[in-house]
């Protein structure tokens, strides 16, 4: 198993088990996205005389194989190849030859992992987006249900003005939602094209780069290589403080449940299969 960046050097192997770290393992939750990208490369490539109709078709439908292979558990990428981005051309090498070879040129594993980042992270977004969708809607559906249902309003942990159910509901609906448009605006600026910049200073093929940013549905193409480069770990942060703010939100409602659901308090009931009980208290019902 050749590693992509391989001359023929020996390489010390503490020096390497040190460097691949646990990489392959992690790989493994972007490696479909890699795939997506791959196809959309090869494409472009096809495109640009770089490879023929037949190569790509090849290519495209070995990588097809591939993604059933990891729907499936069957694919694991080998500690000696380092990564997923080494573990794909080396399948498709085996696969097709000198074809599966090919889809390397004009990127390097400096933009594919960018690339796989930005797709894997965007489908993050969209997943955590419905499932906001849905608690917010669960929220405003009580807020209708309890209009007129008094509750008192609480501030410094003492009754402070008469509320309601519905005004006490409907502000996490309301904050969930604020948090949605905060991250379809961090998802917007991070919905941007990275591949075909190589390891940071481009390459001397004209790669149609729009070409692989509409295929990929980004929004728009980061131009400049260095700035690409400049851009890793970027997108991760603003995913990291869409995720901080959203659970600060929730945080907030689990600390109210838990407070409203003691006896004295006693708002709120929660489900027993939503609680956990204690070894040598019996009557304990913990909101865990």
């Amino acid at each position: 198993m050749k590693r992509l960046w391989d001359k023929g050097n020996k390489l010390n192997q503490e020096i390497h088990d040190f460097s691949v770290g646990n990489d392959p393992d992690l790989d493994m939750h972007i490696v479909e996205h890699d795939i997506t990208a791959s196809c959309a490369h090869a494409t472009m490539l096809n495109s640009i005389g770089i490879l023929d109709k037949n190569e790509l078709s090849k290519i495209v439908a070995s990588l097809k194989g591939l993604n059933k292979k990891i729907e499936d558990g069957e694919f694991e990428i080998a500690h000696e190849l380092e990564d997923g981005h080494t573990a794909i051309e080396s399948y498709l090498s085996k696969e097709i030859g000198e074809a599966g070879l090919k889809i390397h040129t004009g990127r390097s594993r400096n933009d594919q992992v960018l690339v796989a980042m930005r797709l894997y992270l965007r489908a993050e977004f969209i997943e955590i987006f419905k499932l906001q969708a849905m608690l917010a809607g669960s929220f405003l559906k009580k807020a209708v249900e309890h209009q007129n249902t008094a509750f008192p309003g609480y501030t410094h942990m003492q009754p402070a003005m008469p509320s309601s159910v519905s005004m006490w509901t409907h502000c996490f609906a309301e904050s969930i939602i604020e948090s949605l448009h905060d991250g379809l605006s961090y998802l917007e600026r991070i919905n941007l094209n990275p591949l075909g910049v190589a390891s940071g200073f481009g390459v001397p093929l004209k790669l149609d780069r729009e070409l692989t940013t509409k295929l990929l549905d980004f929004s728009s193409t980061q131009r400049n290589p260095i700035n690409v480069q400049n851009s890793r770990g970027k997108a991760e942060l603003k995913f990291l403080r869409f995720c901080s703010d959203l659970s600060s939100v929730l945080e907030k409602l689990a600390f109210d449940m838990q407070i409203y659901s003691t006896k004295e308090f006693g708002f709120i009931e929660l489900p027993v299969e939503a609680t956990t009980g204690s070894s040598i208290m019996p009557q304990k019902r913990n909101p865990d």
